[in-house]
């Protein structure tokens, strides 16, 4: 597994999912804003769940003496800004998981769409790259890479990692050919669903027309 608990995390990692007020009132005034500052963040406006965090950040960084302003736009719009690279000093977004690989890609090696904080780490980059590209290393060796690059990202901070919802999913037995996949890649259902039928016999036994 690819995967590392919290309680397992090197503890500067840990440290980044706990909430303290002081000590960031304490690391402002180290960097020169003992009064705070303001700054101007983009959210999407059609994910209500988005919009929930985002105004609970604003909460949290007021405590502070943060002033943060939510810039709320229509979604082509917002995603724009990401793939122009001509964002706000703040951007709230989501990113699917995919395998080990993609996942530390597209998130953390420069030039990605999906890299809105520009990380460019060129121990990430040569790491990914032999990960990838060496013929000499196995699959669990990659993977074992693929782990110790996750938490060395975690580490560095690009970004503020925020809470994403649990997923479920729950289908009929006769629909075959499906095992719980929500989406290939991004939110693209069209390939998942091609390739699911229905068994007509099973639903009939079953009770149900």
């Amino acid at each position: 597994s690819v995967y590392t608990p919290m309680e397992k995390l090197p503890p500067t990692s840990r440290e980044l999912f706990t909430y303290n007020p002081e000590k960031a009132k304490k690391l402002l005034a180290e960097a020169g804003y003992p009064n705070g500052f303001s700054f101007k963040a983009q959210v999407a406006n059609n994910n209500q769940e988005g919009l929930d965090i985002a105004s609970m950040v604003v909460a949290y960084l007021a405590k502070i003496g943060v002033n943060l302003e939510l810039e709320t736009m229509d979604y082509p719009s917002y995603l724009s800004k990401m793939t122009k690279k001509v964002m706000g000093p703040g951007y709230f977004f989501a990113n699917d998981h995919g395998n080990p690989f993609a996942t530390i890609r597209k998130n953390f090696l420069p030039k990605q769409t999906w890299n809105p904080y520009m990380m460019d780490d060129d121990y990430v980059t040569k790491t990914w790259t032999r990960a990838n590209q060496d013929p000499n290393l196995s699959e669990k060796e990659g993977f074992d890479e693929m782990k110790k690059l996750n938490v060395y990202c975690l580490d560095q901070a690009p970004a503020v990692w925020l809470p994403g919802p649990y997923v479920y999913v729950a289908w009929w037995p006769w629909v075959k050919n499906y095992h719980g996949e929500v989406r290939v890649g991004a939110h693209r259902a069209a390939p998942i669903l091609a390739r699911v039928w229905i068994d007509q016999e099973m639903k009939k036994k079953m009770g149900y027309e």
